[in-house]
């Protein structure tokens, strides 16, 4: 179980695939702030804030941040709370 445990958080960041039914964080993230009034768009990349039981996974919170500013404007500084 060791090393299926430390393999388990990659599932969250693998590039979507729409026949498999799960997306991944990223496009998650993108495809909801998508969705909205693009005037608050900037105001959701700065203000994202990560809930639930994954949140605990180790360093889930910066491997979001490293993902986030590739879908970002270059202007917007991203944050996660």
């Amino acid at each position: 179980m060791g090393q299926e445990r430390a393999l388990y958080p990659e599932v969250f960041f693998k590039q979507s695939d729409p026949t498999e039914g799960f997306t991944g964080f990223q496009t998650m993230i993108t495809e909801s702030i998508g969705r909205t009034d693009i005037d608050i768009r900037r105001d959701l990349l700065v203000s994202v804030l990560i809930t639930g039981g994954n949140c605990m996974l180790s360093g889930l919170s910066n491997r979001i941040m490293n993902v986030l500013p590739d879908i970002a404007p270059q202007n917007v500084k991203v944050k996660i709370h």
